[in-house]
């Protein structure tokens, strides 16, 4: 049967890319169903609203300071070996639109542990609204995405298997949440890749954590889970508090003062 050919865009040229190394990733996904129903009373009490992705980013991050291995990467080239980062860089897809085309941003978040919710926040903000040719990982991913085949291929190879660019390129970790809110375990190029489903009515949440098995075995892969929920309940709960209380004040003052 005759058909035609549909030549690929730059976005399936790069997922083609990034699925090179995921294949190669030996991974183990570990589930867990998250009481969040004070964090999500939290989140609704602050006038922002903080999203849901700066939320799970941040924890996660805030993990990995505990755990080390959530800071590695395996290098396969020129011999097998870990390297180890001081912090982490979160990597998030931000949809936008290119030449009438849906384009997914791969934009990237250095140390968000030490951030702010409300930064992480602006952060995300401006790369869903600025215009694309201000966007630095924009503007990087599509001129890297232009290149012909075997020279793309060459320089992610490159970037993949050197420890101090991978980060600038891939990250450390991903944070993704799936259109229809279901989740389930995907091949990952990162060592660690979290998931969130909806919030369900009892104030529940489904997380997963996709790992690269070769840094982080199954027991420290399940532990994750445990962390991120104490994270939640504490650290990231007391901010999302505070900040609540905080733009109270605010409100309050701005009323006397009218």
């Amino acid at each position: 049967m005759r058909g035609r050919i549909v030549s690929l865009s730059i976005e399936r040229h790069l997922v083609a890319d990034l699925m090179r190394f995921a294949v190669r990733v030996p991974t183990c996904t570990e589930a867990l169903r998250i009481d969040v129903a004070e964090v999500a009373a939290a989140r609704a009490q602050s006038a922002t609203r903080t999203r849901w992705i700066s939320i799970f980013m941040k924890a996660h991050a805030i993990v990995a300071q505990e755990v080390p291995e959530l800071r590695r990467v395996f290098l396969e080239a020129p011999w097998p070996r870990f390297y180890e980062y001081p912090t982490s860089v979160a990597l998030i897809y931000v949809k936008r639109e290119l030449n009438g085309e849906p384009f997914h941003i791969s934009y990237k978040i250095k140390d968000p542990a030490s951030l702010s919710l409300r930064e992480i926040d602006r952060r995300i903000t401006a790369a869903t609204e600025l215009p694309l040719d201000q966007i630095a990982d924009f503007r990087r991913v599509y001129a890297f995405g232009r290149l012909p085949s075997p020279i793309r291929r060459l320089g992610a190879w490159l970037a993949y298997n050197n420890g101090r660019q991978r980060p600038r390129h891939f990250g450390t970790f991903a944070v993704t949440t799936p259109p229809d809110g279901r989740i389930a375990g995907w091949l990952t190029p990162w060592t660690s890749r979290l998931s969130y489903a909806r919030l369900d009515a009892d104030g529940t949440m489904a997380v997963n954590v996709s790992v690269d098995h070769r840094v982080v075995d199954g027991p420290t892969g399940a532990a994750v889970l445990t962390r991120l929920q104490r994270v939640l309940s504490t650290a990231i709960l007391a901010e999302l508090r505070a900040d609540a209380k905080s733009e109270s004040g605010e409100r309050t003052l701005n009323k006397r003062a009218g």
